[in-house]
């Protein structure tokens, strides 16, 4: 099991940082995923099986912002449910 690194920088500098890593460390010694945009990985395994994992902070602050999201849907859905259940 390898341990892979999470770079967080602003969007305009995460090419570069990919194409730095390429040029300081050859190309191909590691497994760089860029975690922004659309098409971004999804699933904690593909992000798991890359060495390095480029995002940018407003990526991470919208997924942080989703994660939590879901785990406070559900609690609002029994509230709900309990408030609308006859006495």
């Amino acid at each position: 099991m390898s341990i892979g690194t999470l770079i967080i920088c602003p969007t305009s500098v995460l090419s570069n940082w990919s194409t730095q890593i390429g040029e300081h460390l050859g190309g191909g010694a590691l497994r760089i995923v860029t975690h922004h945009g659309t098409t971004r990985e999804k699933t904690a395994a593909g992000l798991a099986a890359a060495d390095v994992v480029l995002t940018s902070y407003g990526t991470l602050a919208s997924d942080w912002a989703a994660r939590e999201a879901a785990k406070v849907a559900p609690n609002l859905e029994a509230a709900k449910r309990k408030r609308a259940a006859p006495a």
